[in-house]
């Protein structure tokens, strides 16, 4: 995926934890703008895709929101990267 300066790079798994699901990292431009999980909730058929974003003024990480389309969790990361404002939810404000 390389969509208007959008990339988005899989992780390699920890050593100890080979068996764990994928992580990514979304670049924008080549800086780092978040990360994306897959994990597998219990009793759900599909895999989920939690997003974290990270500020582009102070540089936190903020959880923003899961489910199952990993391009809508690029979306929303890109998103909260070019206006955190629209996720004050997520921001505690």
């Amino acid at each position: 995926m390389d969509a208007d300066g959008i990339e988005l790079r899989e992780l390699p798994p920890p050593p100890r934890r080979r068996n764990d699901l994928p992580e990514w990292e979304v670049r924008y431009y080549g800086k780092v703008i978040g990360r994306i999980a897959a994990t597998r909730l219990s009793g759900a058929r599909n895999t989920f895709y939690f997003a974290w974003g990270v500020h582009p003024d102070n540089g936190r990480e903020y959880r923003l929101e899961g489910n199952i389309d990993l391009d809508e969790r690029v979306d929303v990361i890109t998103r909260f990267h070019l206006d955190p404002s629209e996720f004050s939810q997520h921001l505690g404000i």
